[in-house]
């Protein structure tokens, strides 16, 4: 049986850092787990059988342990690491760094992420001035405490976007190029670009079971109003199909996400762990987080307009219409939901090299990227075709294609 995933992230253990708005801390107040070296192998011959790149997310203990730097040298892969680990001078390595050890020094010049609370926000622009005089190229934001964010704060959120836009442009004036996700990435977005967790990837623990992202490892034990993270968690790596199926990993995918659908703020990342928080279901978002993706996707609209008013052209850009709301579900309550069959699937946009954003899943080329893809597109056209059997040789019912009776209505 083909991998059904085309990327794999691996937690090294349980104190690693991530690239989304998880705090920094989860992780830290248990004893640290750390990745078997047996799984890893497992994992490391699967993704050198299927072609699949690695996103090892490494902690204090893993960063600089040789032995898993050395079991994944021949397979195509990225490390996220504590910035306090030495980098090798390798664009595979993105240090994590909290926003008040930004000024420290380091030797790395490609991309970074940053990780900042709200309440500090007001010492971004600051922050990537620092960066962009240390000549990083990329910087992408991650608000560690995006869960407690409250609608009063969206105005403040927006200004502070309108500013780190006018940093962005001013620096392109003096002929400093820095792409700051949540500013650049829609300006060269043509449909979504999403996590897509349990979708386009799936993470192994480093308690060696697979997970639909990190947080639902680091949420195990926990009840959310009656709901139980156990749900997407799949199982050991070999088995880890069969579970999935099971458990209906389907209803994580952007197919069945209307709001979503009917959205195009391409750069938000449809956090499924915070929509189930939120409203008790995977795909469907909050207010807030609606409220701060469209509110990106504005600023990215604003700084289009600032480099236009400089005269400034980047090649690869899309038009960005402007919009009559603020939450895509306030459209959909009064125009309708998107029709089933008419989906704008979340994928990679054919990108211009000089403007397209660096990240960890634009890594590699050559003969095995384009295999991977092919491989993928096979995955999705047998999968739509047994679908498409099964609905054929079954009555209609109020029932998905895994049996699951369909919710009615949503919790929002």
């Amino acid at each position: 049986m083909a991998f059904r995933w085309p990327n794999i992230w691996i937690m090294l253990e349980r104190a690693c850092v991530t690239q989304c708005t998880l705090p920094s801390t989860l992780g830290q107040e248990s004893p640290n787990e750390r990745l078997a070296h047996e799984t890893l192998r497992d994992i490391v011959q699967c993704a050198e059988k299927e072609h699949i790149p690695l996103l090892l997310l490494a902690g204090p203990l893993t960063a600089a342990d040789h032995r898993y730097v050395k079991a994944v040298q021949n397979t195509e892969h990225t490390w996220l690491v504590p910035a306090t680990h030495e980098l090798p001078d390798d664009e595979r390595y993105v240090p994590v760094i909290p926003q008040d050890a930004a000024s420290q020094p380091f030797s790395h010049q490609g991309v970074v992420t940053v990780k900042y609370n709200f309440s500090d926000a007001a010492k971004l622009r600051e922050t990537l001035a620092g960066l962009a005089e240390k000549g990083l190229k990329r910087v992408n934001l991650a608000m560690e405490d995006l869960m407690t964010l409250e609608e009063k704060d969206i105005a403040q959120y927006r200004e502070l976007l309108l500013d780190l836009a006018y940093f962005v442009t001013e620096s392109l004036v003096k002929g400093k190029a820095m792409e700051v996700d949540v500013l650049t990435d829609r300006l060269v977005l043509d449909r979504m670009n999403n996590c897509s967790a349990g979708e386009s990837h799936i993470t192994v623990g480093p308690d060696g079971l697979v997970y639909a992202c990190p947080a639902f490892y680091w949420a195990q034990g926990q009840s959310f109003d009656c709901i139980r993270p156990e749900d997407f968690c799949y199982g050991s790596f070999a088995g880890s199909h069969e579970i999935a199926e099971k458990k209906n990993i389907g209803l994580l995918h952007f197919r069945r996400a209307p709001i979503c659908q009917a959205c195009d703020a391409y750069q938000c990342n449809r956090c499924v762990y915070m929509g189930w928080r939120k409203t008790l279901e995977a795909c469907v978002p909050s207010r807030i987080q609606c409220l701060v993706a469209t509110a990106e996707r504005n600023a990215s609209k604003a700084l289009l307009q600032m480099l236009e008013d400089n005269d400034i052209e980047l090649k690869g850009t899309t038009s960005i219409p402007p919009l009559k709301y603020d939450d895509p579900f306030d459209y959909c309550k009064t125009s309708g939901f998107p029709a089933p069959g008419h989906v704008r699937r979340p994928a990679q946009p054919a990108q211009n090299e000089a403007t397209a954003p660096p990240t960890a899943a634009r890594s590699g080329n050559g003969i095995h990227r384009e295999l991977r893809e092919l491989k993928d597109q096979v995955r999705q056209i047998t999968r739509r075709i047994a679908e498409l059997e099964k609905t054929v040789s079954s009555p209609a019912s109020n029932h998905d294609d895994k049996g699951h009776r369909i919710s009615q209505g949503d919790k929002r």
